[in-house]
């Protein structure tokens, strides 16, 4: 299902909603009941939006200090974050759910139109947006934390908010493949047939964001074509990047579309690396502040937290690179070799905002 495809009776139907609330929300009750309720948390937000500090922390107190928080399937990063923030908080408490990546649209859709409790806060990667911003999930809120980050990760629209980052790129065993590709298209060159593993395009992660960027330095046409010649490689189809790292590293695949953080936590006597004649593409985890939040200062309190220091040291101590330029062995900046720079965030801009297209072309190769 794409994301121009889905519809109000495919929200209900995946929602665990009573028989009762699901024809209320489909009679449009529930909508105008939200309404109602939405009027004045959307006040609060407006108000919670300027607050900074002091002022923040106060309000923050005021709410009784929980958050209830969703993030795209990692427990490690959910125990991290948790611990280091209320650390720094004791007075406040989160309640994190690692929510699996290809199920939190649903979830967040149904809780949406059925009225019923959610997250205040939801980390996700931007590929989630498109389909997600259509049914008014999220709101706008300034954070002073922004400032920290890279002018180029951030979103003038003020709803996503950089927090993660990894590199997407070409990896190959040095040993086995001593002439990488130097481009994108020379993947289609005949020698990378059945040698080339790469993740489910539907997944929504690593290889579709690959795939897409080069979509408007190629141009469509181009692109196009350079897909159609991809698709006759028999690229190997795997359940994620991990596998994709893993049928390289086991000598399965001679080339694989993964990412830094496996590199980088790989043991020394592994020998995968990736290419760096194509600059790597960023694959980034944002979070978001909830249009329907029940804790708004609470929940801007901790993504403030999440765009400190501190909050990025916690992220990278479970092998995520932070996108604050700190010191730790996953920061990018200091992975990359010299004169490697990663693509900008801008270059995903047209991808992140129509998301369907570019996945109703990857899946007429790749249907998965």
């Amino acid at each position: 299902m794409t994301a121009s495809s889905w519809s109000r009776r495919d929200a209900l139907r995946l929602g665990g909603a009573s028989a009762a609330a699901l024809v209320a929300a489909a009679c449009g009750s529930s909508a105008s009941s939200e309404g109602s309720s939405g009027n004045s948390t959307g006040s609060t937000q407006s108000n919670v939006s300027a607050l900074t500090g002091a002022d923040l922390e106060r309000a923050a107190k005021g709410e009784g200090g929980h958050i209830v928080w969703y993030n795209s399937g990692n427990p490690p990063l959910v125990a991290a974050v948790t611990k280091a923030f209320t650390k720094a908080y004791p007075w406040a408490t989160v309640t994190g759910t690692p929510e699996t990546f290809s199920d939190l649209p649903a979830k967040l859709i149904s809780e949406k139109v059925t009225s019923a409790p959610t997250a205040d806060v939801v980390w996700f990667p931007p590929t989630l947006r498109q389909k997600l911003m259509a049914y008014d999930i999220f709101t706008p809120v300034t954070l002073a934390g922004d400032k920290n980050m890279p002018a180029n990760t951030l979103d003038p629209q003020k709803y996503a908010h950089p927090v993660w980052q990894l590199a997407i790129g070409i990896v190959y065993d040095p040993k086995v493949v001593t002439n990488p590709p130097a481009t994108p298209q020379d993947l289609a060159d005949p020698q990378w047939k059945n040698q080339i593993a790469f993740d489910r395009v539907q997944n929504l992660g690593q290889a579709t964001t690959w795939l897409a960027v080069w979509k408007e330095p190629m141009g469509a046409t181009a692109w196009d074509n350079w897909l159609d010649a991809l698709q006759k490689q028999n690229v190997f189809l795997e359940t994620d990047a991990n596998a994709s790292f893993t049928a390289v590293l086991q000598g399965q695949k001679k080339l694989g579309l993964s990412s830094s953080d496996y590199i980088i936590s790989e043991s020394s006597g592994d020998a995968v690396a990736m290419d760096f004649h194509m600059q790597p593409v960023p694959f980034y985890n944002q979070q978001y502040l909830t249009t329907r939040a029940q804790h708004p200062a609470s929940a801007k309190l901790f993504m403030e937290f999440a765009s400190t220091a501190t909050g990025q040291q916690a992220v990278a101590s479970v092998g995520l690179s932070p996108i604050m330029n700190i010191p730790t062995p996953n920061t990018l900046s200091a992975w990359l070799p010299k004169g490697v720079s990663m693509l900008p965030g801008t270059a995903e801009a047209n991808f992140t905002a129509n998301t369907s297209s570019y996945l109703s072309a990857l899946s007429q190769r790749w249907p998965g």
